[in-house]
Order: C-alpha cells, then structure tokens, then sequence
C-alpha cells in the first residue's frame, strides 16, 4: 500500500517544531492522508482536507459573533468548490461567508460569496436594440450623462463643463443640440 501524507501550513511558523512538541493546535496545521497509485492523485482535483469549525470558532472570536454557525448544504457546497489558493485563502473565503451571512452561513451564502464572480450582463438589453445607428445610440447616452451631471451640480452651467472639462460654450452647445432645458 502505497501512503502520500502532505502537511499544510504557514510559512512564518515553524510547525515542525510545534508537531514535535505536540503543541500544534493552529488550523492551518491539518494533515491530508491519500493511498492509492500516482495516477490516480494526479486526476483528482486539489482539495484540502481543513477543519472548517475551527476556522468559524476563530472567526465568530474574533468579531464577536457567538452564534455563528455554518449549515450541512453550506458545507457541501464548499466541498464542491475548485480551491486553486492555499488554506490562507480558505480562510479568508470563510471569513468572507461569515461577515457577509447573517450568522449561519448558508448554502446559498457560499454560492453568493465564496467565489467572486463576474455578473453577466442580460443579453436583450432593450437600450441596444432601441437604435439602429451607432451614432444615434451615442447621441443618446451623450444626453444622458450631461442630464446626470447637470442634475448632480444643480444646474450650475458653469460647474458641469467644469466637472466635464469642456468649455461652457460647448455644453450649451450640447445642451442645445439634445434639447436639454431645465424644465425637461
């Protein structure tokens, strides 16, 4: 029988001496036992092996959450997750979870926040199909942000071209050439 064991820990500790002593009790310091082929390792995803509960009891410490807590769903959903980082960013992750769930993290809390992810934007945006020429779809957001800049300086002419770094001439020219009055 073939046995790999690989200690995960922190650099700036010197955890093989605390193994030694029997004085490790950090949850960085948690051991990930495999037997099996070389093979076989390689094809499986990198999973760490931590306990999570000591990671939540340090945190709920830490901030003063004493009834913090982490739902069954929760954590096979954090089991399904790709960890490309280290047990720092486990870490971190629960961190995340547990400042941003309402004091029991939930499956739901680690689809949301354990991974940052990037919002699709909708692909039927209406405003895209509203224009036929480009440089109508232009002229329109054109309008729009100096309406928003005039809103945000109160109508203050001077101001806005100020905040636009154009010259006053020329938004009364824009202003002009969209129709924008202050009565609009």
């Amino acid at each position: 029988m073939d046995v790999r064991i690989r200690f995960l820990g922190d650099e700036q500790r010197p955890y093989y001496k605390e193994i030694e002593d029997g004085t490790s009790g950090h949850p960085l310091s948690s051991f990930e036992c495999d037997s099996g082929s070389r093979t076989a390792i390689e094809r499986r995803p990198r999973r760490y092996s931590i306990d999570v509960q000591s990671f939540i009891e340090e945190i709920a410490a830490e901030y003063g959450m004493p009834n913090l807590g982490i739902d069954d769903d929760a954590m096979l959903e954090l089991q399904k997750l790709d960890w490309t980082g280290n047990v720092r960013e486990l870490h971190n992750v629960m961190e995340r979870l547990a400042i941003l769930s309402n004091g029991n993290i939930s499956a739901q809390d680690v689809l949301d926040y354990a991974v940052p992810r990037k919002k699709k934007q909708p692909k039927n945006n209406n405003m895209y199909h509203d224009f036929d020429k480009f440089q109508n779809f232009k002229d329109h957001v054109e309008k729009q942000f100096i309406l928003n800049k005039l809103e945000q300086n109160g109508w203050n002419i001077s101001k806005t071209a100020e905040t636009l770094d154009i010259q006053r001439s020329h938004l009364y020219n824009k202003m002009e050439k969209y129709g924008i009055r202050r009565d609009n």
